[in-house]
């Protein structure tokens, strides 16, 4: 497995976290600014939908992203995304101290970065062994 081949799917992986995050948030914070007066409860949905929308985007960009690069068992490492994906969720959000939507996304995307390029060694090294 090259390097070159690790480093972006290093990279992508943390790239599909950080967009599937970002932008639904940044629509969640202009929605929170327009209708905070007028309906309190749209938040609920709102927030709902923030975190749906990774949870069906990441595996999927995972895997489109990993096959396109080669990396063997994309499948199965975009399935996984989800298991970092609600880990990150949990962990980020149990504290009080910071904003939970940004902290998310800064640890979301350093997760991913980190989980993507492991995933993309093992399954290259896992590969290499099986054609050895």
């Amino acid at each position: 497995m090259s390097g070159k081949r690790v480093f972006l799917g290093a990279v992508g992986g943390a790239a599909v976290f950080a967009v599937s995050w970002f932008v639904p948030a940044g629509v969640l914070l202009l929605l929170d600014a327009m209708l905070r007066r007028e309906a309190a409860d749209a938040n609920i949905g709102a927030g709902l939908l923030l975190l749906a929308i990774p949870a069906a985007v990441v595996p999927l960009g995972l895997w489109a992203l990993l096959r396109r690069l080669g990396v063997p068992g994309a499948a199965v490492i975009g399935a996984g995304g989800i298991v970092v994906y609600v880990a990150t969720v949990m962990v980020s959000t149990e504290q009080a101290v910071l904003d939970p939507l940004y902290l998310t996304g800064a640890i979301g995307t350093g997760a991913f970065l980190i989980y993507a390029g492991l995933a993309a060694v093992l399954a290259g090294a896992i590969a290499g062994r099986r054609n050895a």
